[in-house]
């Protein structure tokens, strides 16, 4: 196993965080943070190689200068990474803009890289090849990273757009051959400094509220990079790496279109910027022969200046294995029974195919599961409740139209209230929800206290005014079922409820040929569309969600 730091945007200079000049015996420097949570998480085991993607320098390259050799000097040591081992690749702020650089404006950098003793090769020297081979723990594989400079297009009036370009494209299967390098003998790895893949969700394209009020703001990327990961996932690239905006993302690019198998690319974050909004972080990858294990380091909650380990990794996998076309993909998508997907169930077209198999159904059994089947079931809410109407008030003649229902119990389920308390109850208690629920900030919530605040304030017997959504949803359901009944029996047909101890975090409707499926919340109102998919009755997914509805009729029986 290979372990492999990777640090990104340390803007040393006027943007940097953490102490950098006139050092004390008190003073905490970047490499004092970094290495001090790495080295509670190796435990003894030692970094083989310390990747750096970039933005070095911060607004004053000259007066940086002296600060970024010093500061890279000091984590080098302070991890204990063979200076061989340490590489770097240039950013947009490494560059010289002024007018007296026009001719060398990675100058600067370039004196960087000699002057802190790093294989940080000067920019007339990318691609570059740093080979780390098979080590005893893992015989089958060694790991080759491969360095691009992405800043081949930077400049004054193109600050933030990055590009690589042909000529390095192209001599990258040259620099692998030469080096002994391919994908069966290495796992391949990447660096560059600006984004592949989008990571900050949305940026503004101007300042102000009408475009008149100040010049566009050129939005930051990557020209050609459709062009680099599909170069890399040529050649066999497992991950690409990259910085530049701040923010940690662990992504995969797949082209199915053209047959190419995927690589993932993984973003770091600033580890050392002093940036407002921005939490400092950085990855540490552990890779052997078939994968790659990402832990995230990110700026402690305890201390701003320290970092922690987040508990869970990601695993990424290293090796190719088949990709699928697009025909491919289709063909297995017919196999596993998927009919039709809908990426938002209460959109046009999702509920024009439940209206659809509604109409066309004559007799027999739809078995449907909610939390509180508001949608189907209450009068006056939607057309699926005339859909169901209209489905039991046909006149059958010996094959009768049955409807099972199954929706929540609210005096014996436990998920219930606390479902209904995150949608609908402001994080001071406030009812109803004034603002959007912050997902972000934990659920403080004793559990049965709760409960049983929640009853005693918003049970059956509560004031219309004070009823959570939960009870004014099975309340409808419930005048709903009995004027259903009503219809049915006039036809011969019936309706079937019964509630369920546990909260189905899913809606299904199954009918005899198809089943509709979507996760489910209680409210509509959540900001967030929810899918629908609709499956055959051929398929493992009607079987199974055939099977749990009988289970949880049979269970829920003593309940009626």
């Amino acid at each position: 196993m290979h372990r492999i730091l990777h640090l990104s945007d340390l803007h040393f200079g006027k943007s940097h965080f953490y102490e950098q000049a006139d050092l004390d015996e008190e003073a905490l420097t970047a490499a004092d943070a970094v290495s001090e949570a790495v080295r509670s998480h190796l435990e003894g085991q030692q970094i083989d190689a310390l990747i750096m993607s970039g933005d070095f320098f911060s607004t004053d390259i000259p007066k940086d200068l002296p600060l970024a050799v010093d500061g890279v000097k000091r984590l080098v040591a302070e991890l204990g990474v063979a200076p061989k081992c340490t590489c770097a690749v240039p950013g947009n702020h490494d560059i010289a803009w002024e007018e007296q650089f026009q001719r060398k404006p990675f100058r600067f950098y370039n004196d960087f890289v000699e002057q802190a003793g790093i294989l940080g090769f000067a920019t007339r020297n990318l691609p570059a090849l740093l080979k780390l081979d098979s080590n005893e723990d893992d015989a089958s594989r060694g790991v080759a990273i491969v360095l691009l400079d992405s800043c081949r297009m930077e400049g004054s009036k193109t600050a933030g757009i990055g590009r690589v370009g042909d000529m390095q494209l192209n001599r990258l299967q040259k620099l692998l051959s030469n080096g002994g390098v391919s994908n069966e003998s290495h796992v391949l790895l990447a660096v560059l400094h600006h984004h592949l893949l989008p990571v900050v969700p949305h940026i503004k394209n101007w300042r102000g509220l009408k475009p008149k009020q100040g010049p566009p703001i050129v939005t930051s990327l990557t020209v050609d990079a459709v062009a680099v990961l599909q170069k890399l996932t040529d050649l066999g690239f497992s991950i690409a790496f990259h910085g530049h905006q701040h923010r940690p993302a662990v992504r995969k690019f797949e082209d199915i279109l053209n047959g190419q198998p995927s690589i993932n690319v993984c973003a770091a974050g600033s580890c050392a910027v002093q940036e407002v909004g921005v939490a400092r972080q950085f990855f540490l990858y552990e890779v052997d022969a078939q994968r790659t294990r990402v832990w995230s380091f990110v700026q402690s909650s305890r201390s701003d200046r320290r970092f922690d380990r987040q508990e869970r990794f990601i695993n990424l996998s290293n090796s190719l294995g088949e990709f699928q076309t697009a025909e491919e993909r289709i063909e297995q998508t017919n196999k596993a029974g998927l009919l039709a997907f809908f990426g938002n169930r209460h959109g046009s077209e999702a509920e024009n195919a439940l209206r659809n198999a509604f109409a066309s159904q004559r007799g027999g059994m739809i078995c449907m599961a909610g939390a509180s089947l508001r949608f189907f079931l209450a009068p006056g809410e939607s057309t699926m409740y005339k859909s169901v109407l209209g489905f039991l008030n046909r006149k059958c003649d010996e094959n009768h139209a049955v409807v099972r229902a199954l929706s929540c119990c609210p005096e014996s389920n436990r998920e219930l209230p606390i479902r209904s308390f995150v949608e609908e109850f402001g994080p001071d208690g406030s009812f109803p929800r004034t603002q959007p629920f912050d997902w972000t900030q934990p659920l403080m919530l004793c559990l049965d206290e709760f409960e049983r605040q929640f009853f005693r304030e918003h049970g059956m017997a509560a004031s219309e005014d004070k009823q959570a959504r939960a009870i004014t949803d099975l309340r409808a359901v419930g005048g709903g079922v009995r004027e259903l009944g009503g219809v049915a029996q006039m036809q011969g047909n019936r309706i079937e409820h019964r509630a369920v101890r546990y909260a189905p975090y899913c809606t299904t409707v199954i009918f005899p040929e198809k089943s509709f499926f979507t996760p489910n919340l209680l409210s509509p109102e959540v900001p967030v569309s929810f899918p629908m998919l609709v499956f055959g009755k051929n398929s493992d997914v009607h079987q199974k969600l055939l099977e749990y509805f009988e289970f949880q009729w049979w269970i829920s029986a003593s309940h009626d």
